[in-house]
């Protein structure tokens, strides 16, 4: 439970940081542009590229760390035992905190809304497309295969959801969606951290491994096609 509550700290805090990073340039870029007479085309590019990027990273950071803080806190509670529902420590109260951040400054199934367009037109690939381009070795190459596969299945998700034109299907699986990128970028980035510091290759390791069966089940639901859920969901709700 430690090593689990450890690597999902490090994933959201690789995917702060990008998020920021993005932010920054998106800001930087902007400011650029209103302030410069005859703002040039790669400017006017790299604008239109930052903004899409940070668009899309910024609710998917959101999501990713709040539900991560409530994660990591529930799982700090039942580590403590009874203990840990008590006021003896101060967990109880962490937990309390992080409930709150995935409803405040928009909910989880918001940032969902957010994510979704960038995620079904590939905002991000270019930056996807960079990481993959790092000089993986050994265990690293072979991880990052692994995340390849998930990327090529990814982008056969998005397709097929795309080509249905059916806005129930589309709300059905947008989470879906969203958290798979997720899983992709974020391993990504995990790989490209493992590069600078070999520390955190056991890190990134167990993250592509875990993140590419949570992957794998979101990928055979979306894949399947099934509209039960669609067409019966009042009986469901009403029973």
């Amino acid at each position: 439970m430690l090593t689990s509550m450890k690597i999902r700290l490090a994933a959201a805090r690789a995917l702060l940081y990008e998020t920021t990073r993005a932010v920054d340039l998106r800001s930087g870029y902007n400011h650029l542009a209103e302030e410069t007479e005859n703002p040039t085309p790669e400017i006017r590019e790299r604008q239109k590229y930052y903004n899409k990027v940070a668009a899309v990273l910024t609710p998917m950071c959101k999501a990713l760390a709040t539900e991560t803080a409530n994660q990591v806190a529930y799982d700090a509670i039942q580590i403590h035992g009874g203990t840990g529902f008590m006021k003896d420590f101060n967990v109880e109260r962490f937990y309390r905190d992080a409930r709150i951040t995935n409803i405040y400054e928009g909910t989880t199934q918001l940032q969902v809304v957010a994510a979704i367009g960038g995620v079904i037109q590939r905002d991000n690939d270019v930056r996807i497309k960079e990481l993959f381009a790092l000089p993986y070795q050994g265990d690293l190459a072979r991880l990052a295969k692994i995340v390849k596969g998930l990327y090529e299945k990814q982008l056969d998700a998005v397709k097929s959801v795309a080509e249905r034109k059916d806005a129930a299907y589309h709300d059905l699986h947008a989470r879906d969606l969203v958290e798979m990128e997720t899983y992709i970028f974020v391993g990504l980035l995990m790989l490209r951290d493992a590069l600078k510091c070999e520390d955190r290759i056991c890190l990134a390791e167990r993250y592509v491994l875990d993140s590419q069966a949570e992957f794998m089940k979101r990928y055979m639901k979306v894949m399947s096609g099934d509209l039960s859920l669609i067409d019966h969901h009042r009986c469901v709700i009403d029973y």
